[in-house]
């Protein structure tokens, strides 16, 4: 038989055991709200950081075709004067910047069709691949690029990148 104060200690340790259960699921519900909010408050950081990076990853890969191509066609100092303003002018979204390359080479036309022809591809390529900052008619500057390179006086270089480019299906 079992006495009433045997039954009492019972109680007691099962009040014990009880408040221990409700005291842990409390933490740990403390605990998985806190890290729920966590991942919540995180997560669009991370997809922005995951976009910023898929962002610059295509910006290198098409400063990397443009320097290639140009160096071989009008040397490491011209392209060095294109590529500068062509990335100051796309990390500005501003490519009025390149009317000063275009003064750089005012007194030959050769350079300046292909200055045109440059800044309408990145335009484009800007426009297609990279960023919603770019919001330009996908189809001026097709345009562009068909009109800069397609006399053959004045526009041999520029025609001569657009076939290596086509080539390489980058336009």
């Amino acid at each position: 038989m079992i006495t009433t104060l045997q039954i009492k200690e019972q109680i007691k340790l099962l009040q014990e055991q009880k408040e221990k259960i409700l005291s842990r699921s409390i933490k740990e519900a403390v605990k998985e709200q806190y890290t729920t909010g966590f991942k919540k408050s995180i997560s669009p950081k991370i997809n922005n950081y995951k976009t910023l990076v898929k962002n610059a990853k295509q910006r290198a890969y098409i400063d990397a075709v443009f320097e290639v191509l140009l160096r071989k066609q009008v040397g490491n100092d011209n392209a060095d004067v294109i590529m500068h303003f062509l990335r100051l002018s796309a990390k500005k979204n501003d490519f009025q910047r390149m009317s000063s390359a275009y003064a750089k080479f005012r007194d030959n036309l050769e350079m300046r069709q292909l200055i045109k022809f440059c800044s309408s591809v990145y335009r484009y390529k800007l426009s297609q691949d990279i960023s919603s900052r770019f919001y330009g008619n996908i189809s001026t500057y097709k345009s562009e690029m068909k009109y800069a390179s397609s006399c053959e006086e004045c526009g041999a270089i520029a025609f001569d990148i657009a076939v290596q480019m086509k080539r390489l299906n980058f336009i």
